[in-house]
């Protein structure tokens, strides 16, 4: 019988719990409860980690191997002696963050300055419309640009009282100029629907569709400029006319300020300036002729209108529904 070899000695209980607790038994635990016992235990770890870096010097949470690491990306970050270094360039998402700030910080300023200016416009014409409902306007932006800018000489403008005007004078404006004005609220859709309908066709903006109630709003507060400006603005002075006037005051203040020739503002200037006479005194004819000339006042006159096909459509028109001419010219 062979001799058997040397027998191994048999831990005892000591050795077995010492064994038993040099192993590493995390991931059979976080396997078995999950991940909050995996956050407790690095929690548990990063703290042990911290009082071994105080006893240490060290700060905490911060290994020497990961000021290895650091200093090794620094080194292969550092570029050679002899080399020339790239140029910097800024990240591209800090660029746009910055171009985007400011983009919205010019639409904010915009907005606020474009409802600043509406504030202003409105109020501004909502107090003088309050004042002319008793007070008649001393003065138009129309009046005072053709007197500063255009360097027109103004013939003396007169104030009417609707009930002096003559009921022929009355129903021959608004027939011409605004056929409903009386049944609208100052903007008639389908007139300016035509309007753009013969601007497309024309190419630029000639014809605006404008009633009686916006050729009065853009007589007192704007200027002669044909643009789509102009009539937003106009139709913002329109609605608050049509809100603080009667229409018996708007069409008043129409036929005292409407621009009837160059220099001449209001009916009665203008059957004093091509007459002679005052309004109450005209004619048939002539009443026709004044009523016709509102479509080009500037290029034409009462005795010249026959050169245009469109006053002179107008002023037969006027001539064949309100009776014959009675031949006194």
């Amino acid at each position: 019988m062979p001799e058997s070899g040397p027998s191994l000695p048999c831990p005892d209980r000591a050795s077995i719990r010492r064994f038993s607790l040099s192993m590493d038994t995390t991931p059979l635990a976080v396997f078995l409860f999950g991940p909050s016992l995996e956050r407790r235990t690095r929690r548990a770890c990063a703290a042990a980690l911290g009082e071994r870096g105080k006893e240490l010097g060290i700060l905490p949470g911060f290994s020497s191997s990961r000021k290895r690491r650091s200093r090794k990306t620094v080194s292969k970050a550092a570029p050679d002696e002899g080399s020339e270094s790239p140029a910097r360039e800024s990240p591209k998402p800090e660029r746009y963050r910055a171009g985007t700030y400011r983009l919205r910080a010019f639409l904010r300023t915009a907005l606020r300055w474009v409802a600043l200016v509406h504030a202003w416009y409105i109020l501004t014409t909502a107090c003088l419309l309050l004042v002319y409902r008793r007070v008649d306007p001393p003065i138009t932006v129309l009046m005072a640009y053709r007197s500063a800018v255009d360097g027109w000489k103004l013939s003396p403008q007169r104030n009417v009282r609707l009930a002096k005007v003559p009921s022929l004078v009355r129903r021959m404006v608004v027939s011409v100029e605004d056929g409903k004005f009386y049944s609208h609220h100052g903007v008639d859709f389908d007139a300016i629907q035509y309007a753009r309908q013969v601007n497309r066709q024309v190419g630029r903006p000639l014809y605006g569709g404008s009633t009686l109630s916006m050729q009065t709003a853009r007589t007192l507060f704007l200027v002669p400029f044909k643009n789509y400006l102009r009539k937003y603005l106009e139709l913002i002075a329109t609605v608050e006319m049509e809100l603080i006037l009667p229409k018996e005051r708007i069409l008043e203040i129409y036929l005292s300020w409407a621009e009837w020739g160059k220099g001449v503002f209001g009916i009665e200037a203008a059957a004093r300036k091509f007459y002679g006479k005052s309004l109450a005194r005209l004619d048939l004819d002539q009443t026709a002729r004044l009523v016709a000339l509102l479509s080009s006042p500037i290029r034409y006159t009462p005795e010249t209108l026959h050169k245009n096909g469109i006053l002179r459509t107008r002023y037969q028109y006027l001539v064949g529904k309100y009776g014959a001419v009675d031949g006194e010219q």
